[in-house]
């Protein structure tokens, strides 16, 4: 759409806005765990509510799992893709929106912090709106930091963005200010190998 009162494109959250797979995760961490002759509790569902799978496969570790964070992260992931097999449990007023979205011609991605395998189960739902799935297996910083929806946005549009060490510290009044912060020659070094790769018409 090029109208200005419709957005370029829609970046959703997986639980909460399309499905709730919370009450999959909590069967899955208790199997898991238990798998592994540790504990899991309620206490524990909420306190990784919203965080990375690695965070709960974590937690097993340092209760004595003997696995890998990375071993028991894979397995939590395949014991919630296999719970969700079937139609995708869109929450209620989700496949309305999404249709209205096919019909507008407005893309869509899911932008989460749950596992790639999971994330793309859900998006196979809605393939003609849901084009893009971007993962805490995709990113450096997982959500709430903006990377995962930058790197979304760009790929649905094509752009290259391409990221420095400038990084937000709040407020300042002056550059020597800000050198405070900010390493002059990285900063510097940073915006020279993009421009001079690409070369851009200035």
């Amino acid at each position: 759409m090029n109208s200005p009162d419709f957005p370029a494109a829609v970046l959703f959250d997986h639980d909460g806005p399309l499905v709730n797979s919370e009450p999959q995760w909590a069967v899955a961490k208790r199997a898991v765990a238990g798998r592994y002759g540790v504990g899991w509790s309620t206490e524990d569902d909420l306190a990784t509510l919203g965080r990375t799978v690695p965070t709960s496969a974590r937690l097993m570790v340092e209760r004595g799992a003997e696995g890998t964070v990375e071993a028991i992260t894979a397995e939590l992931g395949r014991e919630v893709a296999a719970s969700l097999t079937g139609e995708v449990p869109f929450l209620p007023g989700m496949r309305d929106l999404l249709t209205e979205l096919e019909r507008a011609g407005i893309p869509g991605a899911v932008v989460t912090n749950a596992l790639t395998v999971v994330a793309e189960g859900t998006a196979s739902g809605a393939p003609e709106v849901l084009r893009v799935v971007v993962s805490q297996e995709d990113v450096e910083h997982a959500k709430p930091h903006p990377e995962p929806y930058l790197l979304a946005a760009r790929r649905l549009d094509g752009g290259r963005q391409y990221f420095g060490r400038a990084y937000d510290f709040g407020f300042s009044k002056s550059a020597e200010d800000a050198f405070r912060h900010w390493p002059h020659d990285e900063v510097l070094g940073d915006a020279v190998r993009v421009v001079r790769a690409f070369r851009p018409d200035v």
